[in-house]
């Protein structure tokens, strides 16, 4: 006869906690320094590097397990939890510690009008997943039946693990706990496997594992205890059934839970935009697409920028964008729907005066692999970015008195803020002319000029009157471009040829103008 399964909360120091049949610290201590331990156990049967994510209480006798799911979320037993503020400790393979503190909770609905016994905990920050502290994924099989028989690995206030074989399922309540869905699996006390294991006091709220391709995949947290004639009966909220619920608490902050056995996706990063232009204000968007038939979960995107090239900000509607470093963003959220897409707008104030801007991006999810690309994109000079650097940045100013105006430096290739009569190409810098019969009239142009708003005008005068300037070429003359020898690169040389000496003297002279 089945007696009365006891809550797990009713002593709240147990010495030992999860008892297992032939407990050995070698075999089955999560850590080789016992219940405090700052060092992983090699030797577990059950690998305990697998589960960095659980982390345990670091105030009181009973060392609770919580257990992380998210990045900055822990799972645990509502019926057993200890207040907010409570210190959790997580130690990685390499015995480093992360000492985290609980600042909200959020109770599971049982989707009956009541709550389960399970409560989301948030933490004060997020766990550094690239040093080795690992959130769990939870067993997603698509039918409860699927479910039995499959084993477990659980473990208990000490911090100790053994083994268990899912039996059955029911919902559980009493005046305590509202309807939760749970599983038991038996101890039987006479004959069994040595690794076999049963709950008393003190293990509320510690977790039960399958395995997964090597990886533990969460299945319950423990909830109550009984015995019969010959066995101990240990039951679990049955994690899996509350997790669409979990999943609606997680979305606004950009998360939810891993599946074990996520759907396949395909994801694709993809930057358009219009010329960056430097020194410009300037946007341009990086779209993140899924173009599969599933819809991908926690999809996640970082962009990385150079140190001379940060944008002010990014922008991605209904994602949750990060920036733990300058340059460095994370966007992430719960979901990314079958073939849709979600747009990252980058914005710069001010282009920066470079030749390129290179961003890595990489993108993953829980049904994809990540994946880094570069996209190096190029940037128009500007005349705002040529004068970026200098004290005076009007057209007309001068500030290295080489007797040549920022805006003819920039036409003709100068080098801002160098006196010289060079350009930067080694050829003079201002328009030159020679002949005896007739006149050659040469001067630099920027072959994009175009693209920069630049004009070039060869205007002409006999008299250098104001009103006697005119674009009208003299008789015979010609107007020519063609490339510097040796080239130049960004530069052509244009040539006005008057062949033949005119009856009266001729003034030739170019006009720049910047309609930028």
């Amino acid at each position: 006869m089945l007696r009365p399964l006891t809550i797990l909360i009713l002593s709240l120091a147990s010495a030992e906690a999860i008892e297992i049949r032939n407990y050995s610290p070698a075999q089955h201590d999560r850590f080789v320094t016992g219940t405090n331990g700052t060092q992983l156990n090699p030797d577990a049967y059950y690998v305990s590097s697998r589960y960095t994510g659980i982390g345990y209480a670091t105030q009181g006798a009973d060392a609770r397990q919580y257990t992380l799911v998210t990045p900055q979320h822990v799972l645990f037993a509502k019926h057993f939890v200890l207040g907010l503020g409570t210190n959790i400790r997580f130690l990685n393979a390499s015995g480093q510690e992360f000492n985290r503190t609980t600042i909200s909770s959020t109770d599971v609905p049982n989707g009956s009008g009541g709550v389960a016994d399970a409560i989301i905990l948030k933490l004060n920050s997020p766990l550094p997943t690239d040093q080795g502290i690992t959130p769990f994924p939870y067993l997603n099989l698509s039918r409860e039946r699927q479910y039995y028989n499959i084993d477990l690995t659980t473990f208990g206030q000490s911090r100790r693990a053994g083994r268990g074989r899912i039996s059955s399922f029911s919902d559980f309540s009493d005046e305590a706990i509202d309807t939760t869905r749970t599983y038991t699996f038996t101890y039987n006390t006479l004959a069994g496997n040595q690794d076999d294991a049963y709950f008393v006091t003190g293990d509320s709220g510690s977790p039960s594992f399958a395995l997964v391709n090597d990886r533990p995949a969460l299945v319950g947290l423990h909830l109550a205890a009984g015995t019969t004639p010959n066995s101990q009966i240990n039951t679990d909220t049955f994690v899996p059934r509350y997790a669409d619920a979990i999943n609606t608490l997680l979305a606004p902050e950009g998360y939810q839970l891993i599946p074990a056995n996520p759907d396949a996706v395909n994801l694709a990063a993809e930057i358009t935009n219009a010329p960056l232009r430097q020194a410009d204000l300037s946007t341009l968007k990086i779209t993140l697409t899924n173009s599969s038939g599933n819809t991908a979960t926690n999809p996640r995107l970082t962009l990385v920028f150079p140190t001379e090239a940060i944008p002010i900000g990014i922008s991605t509607p209904g994602w949750i964008s990060e920036n733990p470093s300058p340059g460095d963003y994370r966007l992430r959220s719960a979901a990314l729907g079958k073939n849709s897409a979600a747009t990252a707008t980058i914005t710069y104030s001010s282009v920066p005066s470079v030749d390129e801007i290179a961003i890595q991006a990489t993108h993953s999810s829980d049904g994809s692999p990540s994946i880094t690309e570069t996209f190096s994109l190029p940037v128009v000079e500007t005349f705002g970015g040529f004068v970026s650097a200098l004290p005076l940045k009007g057209e007309l100013d001068d500030p290295d008195l080489d007797g040549i105006g920022n805006l003819l430096e920039y036409a003709f290739g100068g080098i801002p803020g160098i006196n010289s009569n060079l350009a930067e190409g080694g050829y003079p810098l201002a328009p030159q002319s020679s002949g005896e019969n007739g006149l050659t009239f040469t001067f630099a142009r920027r072959s994009d000029s175009a693209q920069r708003d630049l004009t070039y005008e060869t205007e002409f005068s006999d008299s250098l009157e104001g009103a006697s300037w005119s674009t009208t070429l003299p008789p015979q003359a010609t107007v020519s471009s063609t490339p510097f020898d040796p080239d130049i690169a960004g530069f052509e040389q244009v040539i006005v040829t008057i062949p033949t000496a005119p009856p009266e003297r001729i003034f030739v002279r170019v006009k720049v103008t910047l309609a930028e």
